[in-house]
């Protein structure tokens, strides 16, 4: 149970579902607080919403901190672990409080961290309509998301990012009059996006 790979991780830390957690803590309960080598619980690891819950559910910290201090949510959103992802964001919610990633609401560092897939999309959705996190927050430069992701698109607005400007647009249109700051230059978000051939209008409708 406890022999440890090169990365100083044991079986416990690679339970593939619920059945694998519940029958090795019920032969080692210790397994539940063991770190590799770079000081990740197995929540840090975990693939999907359900294995991480249960680990959580079991004990293992949400908040614990690697040895890179990095939390289970962070290590899971670098990785594109959007299912583990979403359970840890539900932990994390307070009402009072906003989920940062450092300094950054975690919207923005989405934005401008994660590359723009379905998957995003899917994680998005469900964070921002269960209100786990405010779409309106702006970050230490009076940005707001849409914003920091306009920064991050490339030549052309693919069909998943125009998703994406949707959702956040729908939620908070004033990030329209937001600027983006391009070489020599700084215009709004509206003008930005138009200028991409995303005619704003429509996506306000959800054309």
């Amino acid at each position: 149970l406890r022999a440890q790979d090169k990365f100083g991780r044991v079986p416990f830390h690679y339970c593939p579902d619920v059945a694998s957690i519940q029958y090795l803590l019920s032969l080692d309960s210790e397994l539940i607080e063991w770190t590799d080598s770079g000081g990740n619980t197995a929540l840090h690891l975990a693939e999907d919403f359900e294995v991480a819950e249960e680990l959580m559910k079991r004990g293992c910290k949400w908040d614990q901190e690697n040895v890179e201090d990095q939390r289970p949510l962070v290590v899971a959103l670098e990785d594109e672990r959007y299912e583990a992802a979403r359970a840890l964001i539900e932990r994390e919610y307070r009402k009072d409080s906003d989920i940062r990633i450092g300094s950054q609401p975690i919207l923005h560092f989405l934005m401008e961290n994660a590359p723009h897939t379905s998957a995003l999309y899917g994680l998005l959705k469900h964070i921002l309509g269960k209100q786990l996190v405010n779409p309106e927050l702006r970050d230490e430069n009076n940005k707001t998301a849409l914003a920091c992701m306009c920064q991050k698109i490339g030549a052309e607005v693919s069909r998943t990012q125009l998703n994406i400007i949707r959702l956040l647009i729908g939620l908070d249109p004033t990030s329209l009059q937001d600027t983006v700051d391009l070489p020599g230059a700084q215009i709004t978000v509206r003008d930005y996006l138009e200028n991409k051939g995303v005619p704003t209008g429509e996506v306000l409708l959800g054309a």
